[in-house]
């Protein structure tokens, strides 16, 4: 795993995909819950992401998702949002995110730090987690 200070949305301009902290929570209409963070910034950029998403996540579970045509991956961090971050599941979607990357045909994947912020870990706690499963195709940003 590697470490930038940037913005997230500099390097999907530049054409990186990228991935950010999701929930397992649908809404009534299969809308995966996105309210805060990057995963907010995404709904607003694209607003048809919550609806593919949530139809990812209704038929197949709460794991890392690619959305192909707007090169993001989903990255569970929570099963319900209002839940903090569980450490289990980030576990989980880091190997799983790690399977996604050879499976995409690219070399790396950007992301914020997972389960910090809206997740309320912190990322003294998460770093040695996630560091012991990442490697260097994984590249997290830091706000400045």
């Amino acid at each position: 795993m590697r470490e930038v200070v940037g913005d997230i949305w500099d390097f999907y301009s530049m054409g990186a995909w990228i991935a950010f902290g999701t929930n397992g929570t649908l809404k009534p209409n299969g809308e995966v819950v996105m309210g805060a963070g990057v995963a907010l910034h995404a709904k607003t950029k694209f607003p048809v992401l919550p609806k593919e998403l949530g139809a990812m996540i209704g038929s197949g579970g709460n794991h890392v998702w690619p959305v192909h045509h707007l090169r993001i991956l989903s990255f569970p961090v929570k099963h319900n949002f209002w839940n903090m971050a569980d450490p289990d599941l980030l576990l989980q979607s880091c190997k799983e995110l790690l399977d996604w990357i050879p499976k995409l045909g690219i070399d790396e994947v950007y992301m914020v730090r997972p389960g910090v912020g809206n997740g309320r870990l912190p990322w003294d706690i998460v770093k040695p987690l996630i560091s012991r499963i990442l490697d260097d195709r994984v590249v997290i940003v830091s706000w400045p």
